[in-house]
């Protein structure tokens, strides 16, 4: 085989995954997930409310290739294919969320790019150059004097009876470190009702 079918064959699957219509998803947009039955999200859920559990940046690129950055448990902070995230997604709801004010979200993106390889921040701590989705998010969206966009509250991770879900006991167990009940941080649940988004109403 020639070098340049090889190369063909290389790179047309990765220009397939990217492709998806531009028409709608713009640079910078937010992906909100509901859950799926993983344990980690369950206990997410019980402890923000029954909504999002995790968030992610939309990234369209200059060939116009849509790309998901986001923080997971299983690969930190990554970038991949909006297609191949929606893949290993399959079966989670997933909203489109966009701010009022778009000025400035292509540093906000390059940001986000920029910590790609971090590791996922398991100790929910705001000074640890680690980081969970929704802190990724916060960190990166800045406007153009630096300010952050969205707020920090108080942590929760008691459920709606005032109990700590096994998930999170066993976590912070094995950390050997306190649970960081109400100490500054954020959620995809609260970051969602921020007056700075509007729900577009796509649905990738």
């Amino acid at each position: 085989m020639s070098p340049h079918k090889l190369l063909i064959l290389i790179v047309l699957p990765i220009f397939i995954s990217c492709m998806r219509s531009s028409t709608t998803l713009k640079n910078g947009d937010l992906l909100f997930f509901k859950p799926q039955e993983s344990v980690m999200e369950q206990a997410i859920s019980s402890s923000t409310g029954e909504g999002f559990v995790h968030v992610a940046i939309v990234e369209v690129d200059e060939g116009k290739c849509i790309w998901v950055i986001d923080a997971t448990p299983q690969k930190g902070v990554g970038r991949i294919p909006l297609k191949k995230k929606l893949s290993e997604e399959k079966g989670e709801d997933v909203y489109v969320y966009r701010l009022r004010d778009t000025s400035g979200l292509g540093a906000s993106v390059r940001k986000a790019k920029s910590l790609v390889g971090k590791s996922y921040d398991w100790h929910f701590s705001q000074d640890n150059d680690q980081y969970y989705c929704s802190e990724l998010v916060c960190v990166c969206y800045t406007r153009p004097d630096s300010k952050r966009i969205f707020s920090n509250s108080p942590m929760n991770f008691l459920d709606k009876d005032g109990q700590l879900p096994v998930f999170w006991k066993e976590l912070f167990e094995n950390l050997d470190i306190p649970v960081p009940q109400g100490q500054d941080g954020t959620n995809p649940e609260d970051l969602s009702h921020s007056s700075e988004l509007i729900n577009t109403g796509i649905r990738p």
